[in-house]
């Protein structure tokens, strides 16, 4: 059972008034209606790649439904020489939204909306609007030997959050409890998503690594309330379609979009869901498996005398740490008999140095190509990649260096064996600052 949901444009100010002015003379335009019963399929006519996976299902030509594959929403229209008018979801006023016409040929129709965003609407004539199904359409219609160039989805649906990481580089924090997963990408736009289901509310979850902020969401509505919050580090853009309860926390940070969509639950349920998936406190994403890791007991180490705070998997303990090693600041060195991974705590004064700036130097001192800055549970760190010779053996090390009022304190990961990644991503996951402890070292079993 689909749950409906309004796609509507965003109305951006800077385009209005061109909208108002750069539309067709009425003259050139057929009489209405302009559509009849059938599904046409509805795009931005203006962006390379766009997304084609929404339509308008017409039941006869005053009503019928949306459908973009997960959701939609009903609406009944008046259709005018000229324009639509559109009431998603019912006659209310406040659903209005009307389509100013363009053009018509072969049955297709282009128009805009009030945002001035150029909307194509092509007929799918083999298909049938009493029993369409968007996903049974675009899944029969990309794999059949005729296909319909107008229907080329640049989704790919179905796939393992490891495919979905090889397409697009992006991976998400599963939060604990989240049920029906599903993961998707746009392989044009470079664009991962992850649905799911939490306490019974739908949500839907977007990544892209860019440089400039863009909106990801691909929900497209007259948002009446806009805020700010903050999800890790970051300030995010919160909007509100107060009509539907629909809310979207969208923002840019350390050259990634993230964007999280949700109807029904409000804008601080939805920042505190951002904060799971985004920025800590979920489990890496795992094609809805519980990992080998996960099942495991995990251990709460200390440190240094930092105040931080650490879990790690119980098969971790203490190995030694030589003389030479303390002269390097190294206080703890932890390894195990299950994993090949080791990893070593460092903690140091700071002797009026920034963090960007310990990194930096640290980094050329071993040829690192960058140094970068990454957030784990709320605390920045700043993160380069070093070789190292142990035993005749090279390895790949990560360095991750953070600070408190004082000191600096380093982890660096021995990235041996295939689950050393997820290892490091669960620990560092786990991060939070006690000011009041200051043990050395001592592990707490949890």
């Amino acid at each position: 059972m689909k749950k409906w949901r309004k796609v509507i444009p965003v109305i951006a100010l800077a385009l209005m008034s061109a909208a108002m002015t750069g539309c067709a003379g009425k003259n050139d335009i057929p009489s209405a209606p302009y559509f009849t019963k059938g599904v046409y399929l509805n795009y931005e006519g203006d962006v390379d790649n766009p997304r084609k996976d929404n339509f308008y299902v017409f039941i006869d030509e005053t009503s019928g439904h949306t459908d973009d594959v997960i959701s939609g929403l009903p609406f009944e229209c008046e259709q005018k020489d000229g324009s639509v008018k559109f009431y998603m979801g019912g006659p209310d006023p406040e659903s209005q939204m009307i389509l100013t016409i363009e053009a018509v040929g072969n049955g297709s129709v282009t128009g805009h909306f009030k945002d001035g965003k150029k909307q194509v609407f092509v007929p799918v004539n083999d298909a049938d609007p009493d029993t369409f199904d968007a996903e049974v359409y675009l899944a029969e219609s990309n794999t059949g030997q005729e296909q319909n160039t107008e229907l080329v989805n640049p989704w790919e649906y179905d796939l393992t959050a490891e495919e979905v990481k090889e397409r697009t580089g992006c991976e998400f924090i599963v939060p604990e409890g989240a049920h029906d997963v599903a993961f998707a990408a746009n392989k044009a736009d470079g664009i991962a998503e992850m649905d799911f289901t939490m306490d019974e509310v739908k949500y839907n979850a977007r990544m892209k690594a860019t440089e400039d902020y863009e909106d990801i969401s691909g929900a497209f509505y007259e948002w009446n309330a806009e805020g700010v919050d903050e999800v890790g580090n970051a300030m995010a853009d919160v909007r509100i379609y107060t009509p539907d309860n629909v809310c979207n926390v969208i923002w840019h940070d350390g050259g990634m979009m993230y964007s999280l969509f949700t109807i029904g639950v409000g804008d601080t349920e939805t920042v505190k869901m951002a904060n799971l998936v985004f920025a800590g406190g979920g489990s890496r994403s795992q094609d809805n498996e519980e990992s080998d890791n996960a099942e495991k007991p995990l251990t709460d180490i200390s440190l240094g005398t930092s105040g931080f705070i650490i879990s790690i998997p119980s098969d971790y303990y203490n190995g030694e740490v030589t003389k030479d090693d303390r002269k390097d600041d190294q206080i703890a060195y932890y390894k195990s008999d299950e994993h090949l991974m080791d990893f070593d705590i460092y903690q140091f004064e700071k002797e009026g140095m920034t963090l960007k700036g310990y990194a930096e130097s640290e980094a050329d001192e071993y040829k690192a190509d960058k140094v970068e800055e990454v957030v784990y549970n709320g605390v920045s760190m700043m993160l380069y990649y070093s070789k190292e010779e142990y035993e005749g053996k090279s390895y790949r090390v990560s360095n991750y260096i953070f600070e408190n009022d004082t000191d600096f304190v380093e982890l660096s990961f021995w990235l041996d064996g295939d689950d050393a990644e997820d290892i490091v991503e669960q620990i560092l996951f786990s991060i939070y600052m006690d000011p009041g402890n200051t043990d050395d070292g001592v592990m707490h079993a949890s």
